[in-house]
């Protein structure tokens, strides 16, 4: 038999073709499984780093905790001696909580080690948190903090030397990419809450800052009357306004109508907040210096909500709002947060009011008066009418 050699050649051509598909396939799809494995590994890695990066900050957190109730034995007298709280503070080491005794009155202030907060083994190994480092700072450059539209708070201007001259600085720079809305007129106006930010714009708050002083070695209650123990100013974001003020000029105890009181803003790339003001503090009635000032700062917030800070200028405020910095461990991750608290006192509501009057509808006040009686409105009063 004679067979043509054309057609065995094709025979063999099919042949190989074939074999190299089945390579190619076998080699795609061993590429997909490792793939695949690979990102099962690597999702399995993201999960465990996660879960350990948060069991590091909550270690920290529980450090943050534990510096409290030093702050709370040193400051608020409460606990252990508050000397020997104020003494762990003021070593500035690593092991205050250890120094503090607050965990056991057997601890040593010579004791370094971490303060182990949960310990778990397995089959897999073990998993441990701790925290090992908590610093306390009770004198600190500035005062942090948030308001929300139309609230208030009062910081009290407790320093560690005298000071003429605090800074307040509002509304942190969203960065590059935001459309800014910023007065440019010399005579600011106040519109309507919905019109003070264009559409698609950005526009820091205005900020209403009243000042409550006395000379803390004596003082009466008539001297508030003065404007040296008083004073208000309203703080206008503008792009031509000035970067100074003083609560002397408090436009309400004169004729001038001028209340609002424009505060050079800038979007500047880098700028931490947009608007900031230093303002001149004038001495209590009666003070000779600035040592016997003792000082609060009421901060409202208007048109919108805003973060803020307050610096005495020359000096730090002492006790307002302390630092607390800690490092936490969750096996072989740690995490570091610094935190600042406050000491409250269960009576700050009744120290501090927000409101003299704080009505929902109309305020009803319709009556007469003679030097002998009181004569009540005869069509009466509709309090409950919006």
């Amino acid at each position: 038999m004679i067979l043509n050699r054309y057609t065995s050649k094709r025979f063999a051509e099919r042949g190989a073709t074939a074999l190299i598909i089945v390579v190619f396939s076998i080699l795609l799809l061993m590429t997909i499984s490792v793939s695949f494995m690979r990102l099962v590994v690597q999702d399995q890695q993201n999960t465990n780093d996660d879960e350990l990066s948060r069991g590091a900050y909550d270690s920290a957190l529980a450090g943050v905790e534990d510096g409290k109730r030093v702050l709370q034995a040193c400051i608020g007298g409460t606990g252990v001696p508050a000397t020997t709280a104020c003494a762990a503070i003021a070593a500035n080491q690593c092991n205050t909580v250890h120094a503090d005794k607050i965990l056991s009155a057997g601890d040593s202030s010579v004791n370094t080690d971490e303060v182990m907060i949960q310990n778990s083994t397995g089959t897999t190994g073990g998993f441990d948190q701790a925290y090992s480092c908590v610093e306390i700072e009770r004198n600190t450059p500035d005062y942090e903090g948030t308001i929300s539209n139309d609230s208030s708070t009062v910081i009290p201007l407790q320093t560690t030397s005298p000071f003429t001259q605090v800074t307040i600085s509002w509304f942190k720079n969203p960065g590059p990419g935001t459309s800014y809305s910023l007065n440019t007129s010399p005579a600011p106006s106040l519109p309507t809450y919905a019109k003070w930010a264009p559409a698609n714009k950005v526009r820091p708050p205005l900020i209403r800052a009243q000042l409550i002083q006395f000379n803390s070695s004596s003082f009466k209650v008539a001297d508030f009357d003065q404007s040296a123990d008083s004073g208000t100013l309203y703080f206008y974001p503008s792009s031509l306004g000035a970067t100074t003020a003083s609560f002397a000029s408090d436009a309400r105890q004169s004729k001038s109508n001028n209340l609002l009181v424009p505060v050079k803003c800038t979007t500047a790339i880098g700028t931490q907040y947009i608007c900031s003001v230093t303002v001149n503090l004038p001495l209590p009635v009666g003070a000779t210096t600035p040592s016997q000032r003792q000082a609060y700062l009421r901060l409202t917030s208007l048109y919108g909500d805003t973060d803020f800070t307050v610096s005495p200028v020359g000096t730090e405020l002492q006790d307002v709002e302390p630092a607390i910095d800690s490092t936490g461990r969750a096996a072989d991750v740690y995490r570091r947060v610094r935190s600042r608290v406050q000491l409250q006192s269960p009576a700050e509501t009744e120290l501090f009011p927000r409101a003299t009057v704080d009505i929902t509808h109309d305020f009803c006040k319709d009556f007469g008066v003679t030097d002998t009686r009181f004569i009540a409105s005869p069509s009466g009063c509709n309090f409950n009418k919006p």
